[in-house]
């Protein structure tokens, strides 16, 4: 199968606004002080070429299937980046509305059957908004790690000749209220690789659905007679990269330029499937199933941005599809799908809905017949 390591695009985007109006305009341009930032970040040890010589030519220029699109590896690369997280949004006044019992992963890459180097999947909470300059900020990077799981390099689902999604859990549940990183570190040491080249997939360029920033109105007044307003420039942290200098850096405008995202999600529980608050990524708004116990029937609640096809995958515990429900197109908006499951016998189970190459899981349960 042939892949490519992390393959960093170096134009990263700025813009212009004007000191005096501060509007919306935005316009944009090569930002070369974030390339050199990374650039100066980078592992310069010798050796880095010699212990990643395993990727091919082939695995470094022919893109990597994932989802039956042309996508990237986030992983192992000569910068040194130590780590790569998802963004998934979710508020509820609730707190036991949203519960995460682990996550589901793509890796790919190569391993070497006696390593034993491993990573840690984990959990970060989202941090504050981070000014980037006087009209210019970004909406917060992963902060405090809230859950974490190391795994053997050899245990990602890597095969030689083909690589499939997994499923990780955490030891304890995690009840979540807020919107939240999900992800991977691992501890980049130029002369130890010993042929490990892991790294995470994901969608092709361009995949990404939802607005690359939003435009935030900030009153300025300082005194009752004068009001003022301008518009700041807020960056949208879908997903960032660790640099080696333990710093996160937005991918889209600050580490590659690829509006895209990470093969990996949330197994959740939606506690209260008919409240309104639902996990959000991309195109997809996953607001739970019902019953869940099930027996016959699972009816799963979600809505859409865009429509889009919708599929639904039943896995057992390992991540391991057990049955395919086809895509069908479906409009944007609300949207109740509903499956058979009459024929699973009684246990725990994972049904993963994907809305044109966003994807969330949820677990549910067979009572029996």
């Amino acid at each position: 199968m042939n892949r490519i390591i992390n393959v960093f695009i170096l134009s990263i985007l700025c813009f212009s606004v004007s000191a005096q109006v501060r509007n919306a305009t935005i316009q944009l341009q090569p930002q070369t002080n974030n390339v050199a930032a990374h650039a100066a970040n980078k592992t310069n040890a010798s050796g880095d070429s010699t212990t990643l010589s395993n990727i091919t030519n082939v695995d470094s220029v022919v893109a990597y299937k994932y989802m039956q699109d042309s996508g990237f590896v986030y992983g192992t690369n000569l910068w040194g980046d130590k780590g790569f997280a998802e963004r998934f949004v979710y508020t509820s006044s609730l707190d036991d509305s949203l519960v995460v019992y682990g996550v589901m992963a793509h890796f790919t890459g190569k391993y070497n059957p006696t390593s034993t180097d491993s990573i840690v999947i984990r959990l970060w909470s989202v941090g504050d908004t981070v000014a980037f300059s006087p009209t210019v900020a970004y909406n917060g990077y992963p902060e405090v790690c809230t859950d974490s799981l190391q795994q053997s390099v050899t245990q990602l689902g890597i095969g030689t000749t083909r690589d499939t999604l997994k499923s990780y859990f955490f030891a304890t549940p995690d009840s979540v209220q807020r919107s939240f990183f999900a992800g991977f570190t691992y501890n980049y040491r130029y002369g130890a690789l010993n042929g490990d080249t892991i790294g995470l997939a994901s969608s092709k360029r361009n995949t990404r659905i939802g607005s690359i920033y939003n435009i935030v109105r900030v009153d300025t007044s300082h005194n009752d007679s004068v009001t003022l307003y301008y518009n700041d420039t807020v960056y949208n942290v879908q997903n960032a990269t660790l640099w080696s200098d333990n710093t996160w850096h937005e991918n889209y405008t600050q580490s590659n330029g690829i509006l895209n995202n990470l093969a990996v999600f949330p197994i959740v529980k939606v506690l209260h499937p008919m409240a309104v608050p639902s996990v959000h990524a991309g195109n997809l708004a996953l607001g739970g199933c019902f019953p869940n116990p099930a027996n016959n029937e699972l009816n799963i609640r979600y809505s859409l941005q865009q429509q889009c096809a919708v599929s639904v995958t039943i896995c057992d515990l390992s991540g391991k599809a057990i049955a395919e429900f086809p895509a069908n197109n479906c409009v944007a908006g609300s949207n109740l799908l509903t499956i058979n499951v009459s024929n699973l016998t009684k246990g725990d189970y994972i049904y993963v809905i994907n809305a044109g190459g966003t994807r969330l899981a949820e677990l549910f349960t067979i009572s029996g017949k």
